[in-house]
């Protein structure tokens, strides 16, 4: 008995349908194509660092591109670099950090969840990008926060915990502290796409990669503090590592907006 080999034919004409659903080619040198692209397309976007608009002034030195003009200082000589095809902000773990002053009540960082110019079901608050660390655990580490050393001068954070978990937190005007932890571990060496989200009302959420964990809450809005904004710091705990794409927006992004803009951006990080 003769046995034939198993072929399948390669249906020209069906992955020409096909094609309109997914890339032809998904490398790194497409997500960089699109990474600046749909960030600008998130709804609500407040700011936009991708770390690669970079200006010689300390006082503007990371530059916020989304038109809002929300620039960040540097503080004790961040670096700006780059890895393949991806720009980042390195940071020493010591003292170096970027941030910006508050500007008053209600000013650009004060994202409450109650914007009454954002549709109902789209309000709240999102924030996130890439990030790379140095260490695998140690101390807890700063990403993204608006959040003081007391609970008067709390908004939101977006932080490593000491054991390497993901941490989001917000602090509302009840007053109470919601925070949700990730299951998920980072190591060193190694991007990963980090966002926090406070839904009104429903829940906090922290996604690591393609990975979500939620909280739920009845909290409906984030206090207004006058806390300045950071990225790379909170309250002296700094990022030993990097930050790219960082984005803050005044809308609880839903969970199939941040998996696209993972999907459209990981290939540029090698994830």
């Amino acid at each position: 008995m003769s046995f034939q080999p198993i072929t399948q034919d390669y249906n020209d004409e069906q992955m020409d349908l096909l094609s309109v659903h997914f890339w032809k080619r998904n490398e790194p040198n497409v997500a960089w194509r699109h990474a600046v692209s749909s960030v600008m397309a998130l709804p609500a976007l407040r700011a936009f660092w991708p770390m690669s608009s970079v200006d010689y002034t300390v006082a503007n030195r990371a530059r916020d591109v989304s038109g809002g003009g929300y620039h960040l200082s540097d503080n004790n000589t961040v670096t700006f670099g780059y890895d393949q095809l991806a720009p980042y902000a390195g940071f020493d773990g010591i003292n170096q950090y970027l941030d910006r002053a508050d500007g008053g009540a209600a000013n650009w960082a004060d994202i409450t969840g109650a914007e009454t110019y954002v549709a109902p079901k789209a309000g709240g608050l999102t924030l996130g990008g890439w990030f790379y660390f140095d260490n695998a655990t140690g101390a807890a580490e700063g990403l993204m926060s608006k959040w003081g050393a007391t609970n008067a001068t709390r908004a939101y954070r977006l932080i490593r915990e000491a054991v390497g978990n993901i941490s989001m937190g917000v602090r509302t005007i009840s007053p109470a502290v919601v925070v949700v932890n990730s299951t998920a571990t980072p190591g060193a060496g190694a991007w990963i796409f980090a966002v926090g989200r406070f839904v009104p009302g429903a829940s906090v959420d922290v996604y690591v990669n393609a990975d979500k964990d939620t909280r739920a809450t009845a909290e409906t809005t984030i206090q207004d503090v006058t806390t300045s904004f950071f990225i790379g710091n909170i309250n002296a705990l700094y990022l030993a590592g990097r930050a790219s794409m960082c984005w803050l927006c005044a809308s609880a992004l839903s969970d199939s907006i941040i998996m696209a803009l993972f999907q459209q951006q990981r290939k540029m990080y090698n994830v």
